[in-house]
């Protein structure tokens, strides 16, 4: 090799390349294979990212609750957590801290679950509002673009005419709290109207005080009820309102097809519409009932004659000075089977106990505050009504044991007993005797017996009630301060001055129902 010649710049490039070429290059590590994804579609992903991407399409999540349940209650669950709303069927705009929401969120909300709901609640004190008496037309048209309800409440709103264009198609609507003030909405469908401490406006300009009419010397205007013939009523309920005798009166008459009427806590209104009354020949239940007033003139016998052209009718509550003895013998006489009465506020003696016991086809009797009602004539009438169920009476006078254990024996089909009495306290031979009573009864019919008092446990405080009894006697004491067994008669709704004639209308003129 001593010969051989130094290798040229040719060979030295040569020679590098062929040891590239031979060298054995080691193999690099191979890459780490991705997992093959099982995520081919969006229902693929989990809650939590779901969730997130909810976030970016909020609020525009209108058409993704209509895809499955999954994703609907998804949104439900977000919506939640963002704006703490939760949906159901039975909505109502309520937080759950209590704090007022955006019409903002309002809209969004309604934009998402709108489609699905069939009631809804609106309050003046859930939504942020500049001018919450009179800003209910911000939120109607945005329930009714994206909602198809049935049922609608709305409470705490001045509504200013506002319905005059908004649900047509409702079937229930129930104005709680609220004043109109000009014609609104002749809703044809129409199934169930609810006024509640509801107001009809006297002034013409709503945003007019009083004060300021009597200022500038004018003079407000009657109280007339800005609806007309809904077509097809069939429930109206008026409740403790400023409406007077006229304009119940006209919309009473508009509406023939009703089948349950309740006029309530109204004080402007008398017996007097009674005359409108008999005109609904398709009447199942009728309630009147009125805070009694001291130096009133009233002549209801005249009025009540109109009530015994309801054929059909099966539930009355009275609350009012009407005479028991007269009013049973006509309904008796003009053959109306009455399965529901609920009386008030009137005498009873031996006749009136006597008089409804005619009335065999009562399965339901409520007594409140009948004066001179005692426990005689209770087993009078237990005794007499075979197929009575429940029997609920107010009265001031004593209910002894001995009375109470008549009840239970005479009375084979009775199942809940109210009482809100001076009841004597329970003994132990008593409580064995009415269980052994109630054993012996050919339906084998339980009873359940409440009693209104001290909400001391006094009236079974000395017996030791037997669980195993329960089946056939159940006892439960309520305090009477604040569990009421009849609802208690005030009016929360003011009237405003100056009075007009309508407003002692007890008597029985005609002029009651000039305009």
């Amino acid at each position: 090799m001593s010969g051989s010649k130094p290798p040229t710049k040719q060979m030295r490039y040569n020679l590098r390349s062929l040891s590239r070429t031979n060298a054995v290059v080691a193999s690099p590590e191979p890459k780490r294979k991705r997992p093959t994804s099982n995520i081919h579609e969006l229902m693929d992903l989990n809650d939590h990212c779901l969730l997130k991407i909810f976030e970016f399409l909020d609020p525009n999540l209108v058409d993704v609750v209509r895809v499955n349940k999954r994703l609907y209650s998804l949104v439900n669950y977000y919506m939640n957590f963002k704006y703490n709303l939760q949906f159901n069927e039975n909505f109502e705009f309520a937080t759950e801290n209590g704090s007022p929401v955006s019409l903002d969120v309002a809209r969004t909300f309604l934009s998402v679950f709108g489609h699905k709901m069939k009631i809804l609640k609106l309050s003046s004190g859930s939504f942020i509002l500049p001018s919450p008496r009179t800003d209910i037309g911000l939120i109607l048209p945005m329930i009714q673009q994206f909602c198809n309800l049935q049922e609608l409440t709305i409470k705490d709103f001045g509504m200013c005419g506002l319905l005059q264009s908004f649900f047509t198609q409702l079937d229930s609507l129930t104005l709680d709290n609220c004043s109109v003030s000009r014609e609104w909405c002749k809703m044809k469908q129409l199934k169930t109207l609810k006024l509640i401490h509801f107001i009809v406006r006297r002034w013409p300009m709503e945003y007019c005080s009083r004060e300021a009419y009597y200022e500038f010397g004018l003079k407000p205007g009657p109280i007339k009820i800005p609806v007309a013939n809904f077509g097809g009523l069939k429930e109206l309920q008026i409740s403790d309102t400023n409406l007077e005798n006229p304009a119940v009166v006209q919309l009473i008459e508009l509406n023939p097809s009703l089948e349950k009427l309740s006029v309530t806590k109204n004080v402007a209104v008398s017996t007097f519409v009674f005359t409108a009354v008999q005109r609904l020949k398709n009447l199942v239940e009728f309630e009147f009932k009125k805070p009694l007033r001291k130096n009133s003139q009233s002549n209801t016998a005249y009025h009540m004659v109109s009530l015994f052209s309801l054929k059909k009718l099966k539930t009355l509550k009275l609350f009012h000075n009407i005479p028991t003895k007269q009013l049973m013998e006509g309904f008796v006489k003009n053959g109306i089977a009455l399965e529901h009465l609920e009386l008030g506020g009137n005498n009873f003696d031996d006749q009136s106990a006597e008089s409804i016991v005619k009335m065999s086809s009562i399965k339901v009797l409520k007594l409140n505050d009948m004066f001179g009602l005692n426990e005689e004539q209770l087993l009078i009438i237990v005794k007499g009504l075979e197929g009575l169920e429940e029997l609920h009476v107010k009265t001031e006078a004593n209910v002894t044991q001995a009375a109470l254990l008549g009840i239970v024996r005479e009375a084979h089909h009775l199942h809940q007993l109210k009482i809100d009495g001076l009841i004597t306290p329970l003994d132990v031979e008593t409580y064995q005797s009415m269980i052994t009573a109630i054993q012996n009864r050919i339906e084998r019919i339980g009873l359940r017996i409440i009693v209104f008092g001290s909400g001391e446990n006094s009236f079974t405080q000395n017996v030791v009630l037997d669980e195993g009894n329960e089946e056939w006697l159940s006892i439960e004491e309520l305090d009477r301060t604040s569990n009421h067994l009849f609802e208690v008669l005030e009016s929360k709704v003011s009237l405003n001055p100056p009075v007009s004639r309508y407003y002692d209308s007890d008597s029985d003129s005609d002029s009651d129902y000039d305009d």
